[in-house]
């Protein structure tokens, strides 16, 4: 079976202490060495030594630093950028322009500030790590760009549409605990290698269709407070869901998870959409939750199906899926119809200890090899009409208290 606790035992990040990491280390560890940082700061980096006259014009106070954290820990180096004028109220404390919550960075002149220094973050790291820790984003549209740095965009806010569709990112793409206040729109867009949105939370919609991750992903404690749209998303790597929060429709019909895939502790409050989903390597759904309709009808399983102890409180259609290994349901609990009709196990399944509320229909489904539906619980009609079982089939104390 799938060792659905090799990844989901990973719980909080241990305590960051003042030592250096290195640049692409695992997805929820720090992604850059702040040493380096600092070696490329001088004349042309964020400090200056002498009073930049500029600045007073633009609205910046002279000698003073940002003192935003560019992390979770103090150890973390601080912006250093100048500090922006913001009106009374606007920021907690003094902060530079790319940290200020100032609204009259949505157009205008001080929009054009902010984004000649997104820019030169971006030209200026090459192809090493672009800090955006923290930032506070106007309504900037991304789209089709292409980013040859590292992103760092951890804990940033996003106040307006975040607009990265058809958007390359040739390195990593760390959004670790971000806030997209609207929309984030991300059709298309090629994430070559590894993607980062642990504990994101999404206030809106998700747009991540037709989207490509090469490297491993990572939607970690996510919350999804709108529709997450993933239709025909391609993950060549590790698929990481452990944990993550789908609050309306979770749709990733046509999808392709060619890694592991983890969505264990899952919780799917709206309708959870699989249809045609192709799961290339494992897929673990260990005690996942759908609060309403899970549909994974004409999914492939081409390795382990892990949905032990998995709750379906409303219909669960799993109708002509293929699982070409073992298939775990086991103690798993479907509170109303679950659909397995002509439904494909090509090896072991096991649905022992399940509870089925209502009707469990299994008309046409074939079991290549063993089936285990031992002290299994039907309430409703149990339906094996013209099921097909060439191995073993075990009922010990099965309990079938409606029609069988």
């Amino acid at each position: 079976m799938v060792n659905s606790r090799i990844m989901a035992d990973e719980e909080e990040l241990a305590p960051v202490e003042c030592a250096e990491t290195e640049p692409g280390s695992a997805l929820e560890e720090p992604a850059v060495a702040w040493s380096d940082i600092e070696a490329e700061e001088g004349s042309d980096g964020w400090h200056s030594d002498e009073p930049d006259e500029a600045a007073e014009i633009e609205g910046e106070i002279v000698g003073a630093i940002c003192p935003v954290r560019m992390g979770r820990s103090d150890c973390d180096p601080q912006c250093g950028r100048g500090l922006h004028v913001a009106a009374q109220g606007v920021d907690d404390e003094p902060v530079c322009l790319m940290h200020s919550k100032d609204p009259n960075k949505q157009s205008g002149p001080l929009f054009d500030l902010f984004l000649s220094e997104f820019v030169k973050s971006l030209e200026e790291a090459g192809e090493g790590v672009a800090h955006f820790e923290r930032v506070v984003f106007p309504n900037l549209d991304l789209t089709r760009w292409s980013f040859q740095a590292t992103c760092s965009f951890r804990y940033a806010l996003f106040t307006r549409d975040a607009r990265f569709s058809q958007a390359t990112f040739n390195r990593n793409a760390d959004f670790l605990g971000a806030i997209f206040s609207q929309d984030a729109k991300f059709y298309k867009a090629e994430f070559k290698q590894q993607a980062n949105f642990s504990k994101v939370t999404i206030l809106r919609n998700a747009n991540f269709s037709h989207a490509t991750f090469a490297g491993d992903s990572t939607f970690r404690q996510a919350t999804f407070r709108g529709h997450a749209g993933l239709s025909h998303a391609e993950f060549k790597k590790t698929a990481n869901f452990i944990r993550t929060t789908f609050m309306q429709g979770a749709d990733f019909p046509d999808a392709v998870l060619a890694g592991n895939a983890y969505f264990n502790w899952a919780r799917f409050e709206g309708y959870a959409f699989f249809l045609r989903a192709a799961f290339e390597t494992n897929a673990d759904f260990h005690r996942a939750a759908f609060a309403k309709h899970g549909n994974f009808s004409r999914t492939t399983f081409m390795k382990r199906a892990n949905f032990f102890e998995s709750k379906f409180m409303q219909n669960a259609n799993f109708s002509r899926s293929t699982f070409a290994e073992g298939a775990r349901f086991a103690e798993s609990n479907f509170t109303l119809d679950a659909n397995f009709i002509k439904a494909t196990f090509t090896q072991n399944a096991s649905f022992a200890d399940a509870t089925f509320a209502r009707d469990g229909k299994f008309q046409r489904a074939a079991f290549v090899q063993n089936a285990d539906f031992s002290k299994i619980t039907f309430t409703g009609v149990a339906n094996f009409g013209e099921t097909r079982f060439n191995g073993s089939a075990y009922w010990t104390d099965g309990n079938f208290l409606g029609t069988a």
